[in-house]
């Protein structure tokens, strides 16, 4: 059973997040007791680009028992832990929970390792065909998002910034899992996420780049950038879409 403090090989220097990840699931071990079953770490911590400051400790916090009494229990524990994001979920309900969010379940398995308690999803069978249909409709989503914000943002500068940088986790997250479903290895890096796109869909995908130095050093966007990002960021969501389509007929 992993133990918190054993996620970094011995000698090797503590990532940023390591010491949150700790306190947190102490935390969690003193507040829940035996109804703690599993906590399992996903998202940008796991794939190995998180950026302190900015990036969130994404957590599936797997209980035997989910109850108002449990409920309290964790959000004593989180008090004060801004940068934690937990998903809460009972054992019970864990694989009916897994059918219903396909795509997000695929996501914490390709992420995902345990850092207290057994794996939970090791047992949860796949659902090849509703996570095909969920990979479809996150990437139709991010392309209906794409489009609304800039026909109703586009024009503010500051606005459209602020949602095209909480946009490109999503798109990643959609891109990536199309093509888990279809046998490509995840890099861990964004930057060779951004490369096997290029590989893959045929598009440019230096977009991705800029928006993610955008965000790092919250420089403001000149007009003209909005509308280049949108049209690159544009292109990059239909070459996915139609490589998706052709490997997955209606």
């Amino acid at each position: 059973m992993p133990e918190p403090g054993s996620s970094s090989p011995a000698g090797s220097t503590a990532p940023a997040w390591q010491q949150t990840l700790d306190d947190t699931v102490a935390a969690l071990r003193g507040a829940l007791g035996d109804n703690l079953y599993s906590v399992v770490l996903y998202g940008s911590a796991a794939r190995g680009d998180f950026v302190a400051g900015v990036s969130d400790l994404n957590l599936l916090i797997v209980l035997n028992e989910s109850n108002p009494r449990a409920h309290d229990a964790l959000a004593g524990a989180l008090r004060g832990r801004a940068n934690v994001e937990p998903l809460a979920i009972g054992r019970p309900g864990l694989l009916r929970t897994a059918r219903a969010f396909p795509a997000k379940f695929a996501a914490i398995r390709r992420t995902g390792r345990p850092v207290y308690g057994p794996d939970p999803l090791a047992s949860v069978r796949h659902f090849p065909e509703l996570e095909r249909f969920a990979a479809e409709q996150a990437l139709r989503n991010v392309r209906l998002r794409l489009v609304y914000n800039y026909i109703r943002r586009g024009g503010d500068v500051k606005t459209y910034a602020r949602f095209v940088v909480d946009f490109i986790p999503a798109l990643y997250a959609a891109c990536n899992a199309a093509l888990e479903l279809e046998g490509h290895a995840i890099p861990k890096g964004r930057d060779e996420q951004a490369r096997l796109y290029v590989s893959v869909f045929g598009v440019d995908t230096r977009v991705l780049a800029e928006v993610i130095e955008i965000k790092k050093s919250k420089q403001p966007l000149a007009p003209a950038q909005v509308s280049s990002i949108h049209e690159r960021l544009f292109a990059l969501v239909m070459a996915a879409l139609d490589w998706a389509e052709k490997r997955w007929p209606v």
